[in-house]
């Protein structure tokens, strides 16, 4: 069996935009201005700045873009978000 018959993509995620973005804002040191020391808040508001940057949308749209079941890219499963609501 050849190695294309073995593996199956399911799903592919984009993950440029959200490492260009999540990096910056890190380098920059914006996540430890919002808070010292990490929080499930801070991850929120994290998040919640880099979404609005790759795709800006309602708060609605951005919930939906970091859930792991209608996720467009890879920012949620970068910050360790399964299941966000608005």
């Amino acid at each position: 069996m050849s190695a294309h018959a073995q593996l199956q993509i399911e799903r592919s995620w984009p993950h440029g935009p959200v490492a260009a973005v999540l990096g910056t804002l890190c380098k920059l040191g914006l996540d430890t201005l919002l808070a010292a020391r990490p929080s499930p808040e801070r991850t929120l508001v994290i998040a919640t700045i880099v979404a609005r940057i790759i795709a800006p949308g309602s708060k609605l749209a951005t919930a939906r873009g970091l859930d792991a079941e209608t996720t467009g890219n890879t920012l949620g499963q970068e910050l360790g978000l399964t299941e966000v609501d608005a």
